[in-house]
């Protein structure tokens, strides 16, 4: 209890409801943010707003914890600073991405090479994953180069589907004889009676490798046929048709024309793995019936290698 004498000096602190009074000057004051003006400042913690300074009666002053890299400014009542510095040995504006400060948006695969970094482009020949996109070479986009003559080959048909319709059916199968990545885009699917479908996208098939057109991507509907691009205006007759791989110049990079001797319902015609050529899948009698079982009952490999002889 403070004794009477002591009831006049004005020296004496006050503790209340969260204020700490030195006199009448509010010193600081704790806690007491609300709305938490932290929460829509860029870079400052949400939850961590400390009013302090002004008095008890008027508006005070607050202060936020800023995220790392960034310092408090109290007069503009912003995080200032700029992104945390972290190992870059390479010196190329990417970072290691073993060095767990790195925040960067793109991290180096290989911080011991300026050369390397995600800004860089793809060397289509060094075995090197040069743009750090997990992509070596001709695996990249960007080594994709267009067809000549000679570099794709039609190699099966399915005609006439029995277990679905030929609207969903109906598929072209195309394999990759370059070393290089075959980009189709703009490429036009035509048949004897000029219907065409030209290529909107980018269609990429490796060196070796296998991409199947159809009229139905569906999977679930198309007869079970992984289907890697729909087309549109271009249909298979049952009878007498030619099948033209063209340029949008209407240089012709490979084509096939067949009859209704070779067609049996719901057997795609393939052209012996032997004889995968421009050259060589011209003439009908070369081709043979397939005989692999798809998951609809049809017979047809779309997507890997022939196996009729």
């Amino acid at each position: 209890m403070l004794s009477q004498e002591m009831l006049p000096v004005w020296i004496g602190v006050i503790l209340l409801s969260g204020l700490l009074l030195v006199g009448q000057d509010c010193l600081a004051q704790t806690g007491l943010c609300d709305p938490d003006p932290c929460q829509s400042i860029p870079n400052a913690v949400a939850g961590t707003c400390s009013e302090i300074g002004g008095s008890c009666t008027g508006p005070s002053d607050f202060f936020c914890s800023c995220d790392g890299g960034y310092t408090w400014q109290g007069t503009t009542h912003t995080c200032e600073g700029s992104q945390p510095t972290c190992a870059d040995s390479d010196e190329d504006g990417y970072g290691d991405p073993a060095d767990a400060s790195c925040t960067y948006p793109e991290l180096d695969c290989d911080d011991s090479d300026e050369a390397i970094n995600p800004g860089s482009t793809e060397i289509c020949s060094d075995d090197v994953d040069n743009d750090c996109d997990g992509l070596v070479d001709v695996q990249d986009p960007q080594c994709a180069v267009p067809a000549e003559f000679g570099d794709l080959v039609i190699t099966e048909l399915m005609v006439d589907p029995d277990a679905v319709e030929d609207a969903a059916g109906e598929y072209v199968e195309v394999f990759n004889l370059s070393n290089n990545l075959i980009n189709l885009n703009g490429l036009v699917l035509r048949d004897y009676f000029a219907a065409g479908h030209q290529i909107g996208q980018d269609l990429l098939v490796a060196p070796g490798g296998y991409v199947v057109l159809g009229r139905n991507a569906d999977y679930a509907t198309n007869g079970g046929v992984d289907v890697d691009y729909e087309y549109a205006a271009f249909y298979l007759l049952n009878s007498t048709d030619q099948v033209m791989i063209e340029t949008q110049q209407g240089f012709v990079l490979d084509s096939f024309a067949y009859s209704d001797l070779r067609q049996n319902p719901g057997v795609a015609i393939e052209l012996p793995l032997l004889k995968y050529h421009p050259d060589f899948n011209d003439d009908q009698n070369e081709w043979c019936d397939a005989s692999t079982p798809l998951p609809a009952g049809d017979l047809g490999s779309p997507g890997f290698d022939n196996t009729c002889m």
